[in-house]
């Protein structure tokens, strides 16, 4: 069979779950180039343009954030440095700080209860346009599996669809480490609820991916998020 009668014959909900999985299972090459992307302008490294911002020298949109910088890249997406541990980590992501200060916040985030070594990253395979349920569990695994050292396991809230035959079926009922991303009808819906050891990221279509980074903007305490 031709390769673009596969691609024909793909049912949707399948294929855009093998691309959630393939965010959660190949999430860290962002890391590994984002030393090397360049600014918009096309000039110096990352780490100078850092160094730059640190010292004051404020270049284009780039902006220092409690005590971060925070710099503009390729395809409009921000980096800034963390240090976890002893390492140095270069972050990419969709959002800036200044971006995401909106996004409603309830609960309190228990991440050493959180912290198992794994962490299921589920969603309601009945959802809509799951590209950008796509988009934020690659931005989510990619942190917490590199920096955090925390495994994500691509689950499913329910076995109803192709792809989701095989996988782990998890809700926030099943007391797991457990992140949900969810899908809302509503506009201007962009919000996290701390649920005991699961964590509901909510949001229509790009709002689903900027309450995405504003969780990883609180887990690297960057923001400020309620904690026990």
């Amino acid at each position: 069979m031709k390769e673009e009668n596969i691609e024909k014959e793909q049912k949707p909900d399948t294929k855009w779950f093998l691309i959630i999985t393939a965010a959660i299972v190949g999430c860290f090459v962002l890391f590994f180039v984002a030393k090397h992307i360049l600014d918009i302008t096309g000039h110096t490294t990352l780490d100078e343009l850092h160094e730059m911002n640190l010292e004051g020298k404020h270049k284009g949109e780039n902006y220092i954030y409690n005590g971060y910088s925070f710099v503009k890249v390729k395809n409009n997406m921000w980096s800034t440095q963390i240090k976890y541990g002893d390492t140095i980590f270069n972050i990419i992501l969709r959002y800036g700080p200044k971006d995401v200060e909106d996004v409603f916040i309830t609960g309190k985030f228990d991440q050493d209860g959180f912290n198992q070594g794994y962490a299921y990253v589920t969603f309601n395979p009945d959802d809509k346009n799951l590209k950008y349920v796509a988009l934020a569990a690659s931005d989510i695994s990619t942190s917490i599996a590199k920096v955090f050292h925390v495994m994500p396991i691509a689950a499913c809230t329910k076995n109803i669809t192709e792809g989701c035959i095989g996988r782990p079926i998890i809700t926030c009922e099943d007391d797991k480490p457990t992140i949900y991303l969810q899908q809302s009808e509503k506009e201007d819906d962009a919000s996290i609820i701390f649920l005991n050891k699961c964590i509901i990221i909510k949001g229509k279509d790009l709002d689903l991916v900027k309450a995405a980074d504003r969780f990883l903007l609180g887990w690297y305490k960057i923001m400020p998020i309620p904690r026990p």
